[in-house]
């Protein structure tokens, strides 16, 4: 679970934290997490603090669904995100 700032936003699929905590500092993490908008505004503004942690029950079950889904659709390439709130539509 990433959390910003100590608002849990996204659940994310890892071995363990220290991996996790890896992928969350990997550079075209941070930059796509930056990218993102919720109510117009930055989701994560580039310097609140990130940290990441084991998802609780509700959270694991929202991955689940995650999960599902891109194996449903045939897309699932190692990496299952599931935002936690509500995020605007990406401009194409």
């Amino acid at each position: 679970m990433l959390e910003i700032d100590g608002r849990a936003v996204l659940a994310l699929m890892s071995r363990d934290l220290e991996r996790a905590r890896r992928l969350c500092a990997e550079p075209w993490f941070v930059t796509e997490l930056a990218s993102y908008r919720a109510c117009g505004l930055p989701l994560w503004d580039g310097t609140s603090r990130l940290s990441v942690r084991h998802a609780n029950t509700r959270e694991a079950a929202a991955l689940q669904v995650a999960l599902h889904l891109e194996l449903s659709r045939d897309e699932y390439e190692g990496h299952v995100f599931a935002f936690l709130t509500g995020i605007d539509p990406l401009p194409n």
